[in-house]
């Protein structure tokens, strides 16, 4: 049993671009996990000089622990020009698209899983996917 999504915890980051960028992502992602989630922890990170690198942009990480234990988790960077509130809504969206899923492992990680298997010794391995991604 995969269980129901517990919790949801998250980071929205930026390097090189407006403090607002990931305050604005948080609100509307929160906006929107409420509806399904009630706790939902989503905090901001900001880089600026020298640790920020040479390329600006912002994204959003999200991470959902089902009652059972199961995690699953989507991240999402932000395309040029492209607005923060469209940037959560398509995050959110990915995470509760996990969730609908009845896998233990999402889909960004099966491949891992797959390997680890193929890697192990001759014993039985068995896992539980949703849609097997490409």
């Amino acid at each position: 049993d995969v269980g129901k999504i517990s919790r949801i915890r998250g980071i929205a980051y930026a390097a090189r671009v407006s403090p607002q960028a990931p305050n604005r992502v948080i609100d509307c992602a929160k906006g929107k996990l409420l509806k399904h989630v009630h706790d939902v922890y989503l905090y901001s990170d900001h880089f600026k000089g020298v640790e920020s690198g040479l390329s600006p942009g912002f994204g959003l990480c999200l991470v959902a622990e089902t009652t059972t234990g199961c995690v699953k988790s989507a991240e999402l960077m932000a395309k040029p020009r492209q607005m923060p509130e469209k940037l959560a809504s398509k995050c959110v969206k990915m995470i509760l698209h996990e969730a609908a899923h009845q896998g233990c492992i999402d889909s960004s990680n099966q491949s891992f899983a797959f390997l680890y298997m193929l890697l192990c010794s001759t014993d039985v391995s068995k896992i539980r996917l949703g849609k097997l991604t490409p």
